[in-house]
């Protein structure tokens, strides 16, 4: 229940959640925080900090490369928070480093870039100073437009591939890749 506005409180169900976060937070080895991780979600499936714990997972699926885990787990995210930026961008960027992309994933992956080029501006993260943000801006759009250009251009999409990658130049002039 929320009062005025005010977020629901979070808790944990016991100690063993929080010791399972705290284990998760401190593993060194991300093949064992991703079973750490796995395990308080075995465990607690309703945890109250469930979104900590499928951000810890997208961060260290990341982290291994296990880049069709980045898209599964990042999707779930967006079912909770459709305008969260790590994932948009840690989805997008996954777009252009998977080998044989199928296309599931390539629908994932378009998804979010466009998510990012359409509508960065409501996107700004609490507590950035308007300036880093206007600064910041230009490297995410890059990025959006270049995936999609690079998505559109191994779907023989060429003149959908051209509209992006201008667009990409148009964020970022010194885009060598492009």
């Amino acid at each position: 229940v929320t009062l005025w506005g005010q977020a629901p409180a979070k808790n944990w169900k016991d100690r063993a959640e929080y010791d399972l976060y705290e284990a998760a937070t401190k593993a060194a080895d991300n093949a064992k925080k991703i079973e750490i991780l796995n395990n308080w979600a075995q465990k607690y499936p309703a945890s109250d900090y469930k979104m900590e714990r499928l951000q810890l997972m997208l961060v260290t699926y990341n982290a291994q490369k296990q880049f069709d885990k980045v898209l599964e787990t990042g999707n779930e995210i967006l079912g909770i928070d459709a305008k969260n930026l790590q994932t948009l961008v840690l989805m997008t960027s996954t777009g252009m480093q998977i080998p044989k992309i199928t296309p599931e994933q390539t629908a994932l992956v378009q998804k979010a870039a466009r998510a990012l080029a359409t509508d960065l501006d409501s996107m700004k993260p609490a507590g950035v100073a308007d300036d880093a943000w206007d600064k910041s801006k230009p490297d995410v759009l890059n990025l959006a437009h270049t995936t999609l250009g690079y998505l559109a251009m191994q779907a023989k999409q060429n003149a959908e591939a051209e509209k992006e990658f201008t667009a990409a130049l148009k964020a970022n002039p010194a885009n060598g890749q492009v």
